[in-house]
């Protein structure tokens, strides 16, 4: 949660609201059930949403980031889901680059 606040801070307040309220352009975090999976969101991020203006994480956040930014998500804004550790990103990017 520490490590993962800074960065959603970073990159992601801009269109997700610092509150995590969500805005014209990114959705809401605050009491979100599609953060309930931990694949969906760590494939959210790494991906992105180039067509509706969120950047891929993939290349420029390392597993770490990615689980902290994650767990972040999924820990505050009215969530209570559970953390995402870096072998949960290490499974699903790997499930990613594999046709």
């Amino acid at each position: 949660m520490e490590e993962g606040g800074p960065l959603f801070g970073s990159d992601c307040a801009a269109c997700h609201a610092p509150e995590g309220g969500g805005d014209a352009i990114g959705p809401a975090m605050t009491n979100n059930a599609s953060l309930a999976s931990k694949d969906h969101v760590i494939t959210r991020i790494l991906e992105g949403m180039p067509a509706k203006g969120m950047p891929p994480f993939a290349q420029s956040y390392s597993d770490r980031k990615i689980a902290a930014v994650a767990t972040f998500i999924r820990g505050a804004f009215e969530n209570a889901y559970s953390p995402i550790v870096e072998e949960d990103v290490k499974r699903v990017r790997e499930t990613i680059k594999k046709p």
